[in-house]
């Protein structure tokens, strides 16, 4: 029975990678995690490093009270329970594939299926493919309106600048006339006594 090589999308690394390097997760839709193993001990140690020492001295002191409690269930479990850890290995030699809500055994699935399967992984895959240049175009979109806005702003106060420009020549000119008619009044009186000498 032929398979299909698996790819799934990095939120974090922002990668497509082989989707053994995901872990499975029921809860996400895809059937995996959302963030690959290596971005998730990048994060776990993260935030290890973030704990101050009062807080990592209590999480070590938590795990081995813990261990200490316990370090002896697990072992009277497995040997208490042998037909359900054999069905565990038997269930997960199998690969499963989960589209939206259905899981695919693929190492039995017909031809149709699996040529479905990678359909539905390429398109998956051309999904993220666009979602970059999508985001860059609403990006560039913002950008637009912003400098729009800007545009309009600078046109606003061009505008009140010019109002305030004309009320300022209208002043002007006023005044330039008031003085305008002061010097005749001042000429005619010289022009007046000089005729009177």
């Amino acid at each position: 029975m032929k398979t299909t090589t698996l790819q799934h999308y990095c939120k974090k690394c922002k990668e497509t990678k082989d989707i053994s390097l995901f872990v499975p997760n029921s809860t996400c839709k895809d059937g995996y995690t959302y963030v690959c193993k290596k971005c998730e001990r990048k994060q776990r140690a993260l935030h290890k490093a973030q704990l101050t020492p009062e807080q990592q001295q209590q999480y070590k002191k938590y795990q081995q009270s813990y261990y200490a409690k316990n370090k002896g269930n697990y072992a009277k479990w497995r040997q208490a329970n042998p037909d359900k850890i054999d069905k565990y290995k038997q269930a997960h030699k199998q690969v499963y594939k989960t589209l939206g809500n259905i899981a695919i055994n693929i190492t039995h699935a017909s031809p149709s299926i699996l040529e479905q399967i990678a359909k539905y992984e390429k398109i998956k895959q051309e999904q993220h493919t666009l979602q970059k240049p999508l985001e860059e175009l609403t990006r560039e979109r913002k950008q637009i309106k912003n400098s729009l806005q800007q545009s309009l702003e600078v046109v606003q106060h061009t505008k009140i600048a010019l109002k305030h420009n004309k009320e300022r020549e209208i002043q002007l000119k006023a005044t330039l006339k008031e003085k305008e008619a002061e010097k005749l009044e001042i000429r005619k009186y010289v022009e007046k006594a000089i005729k009177l000498c």
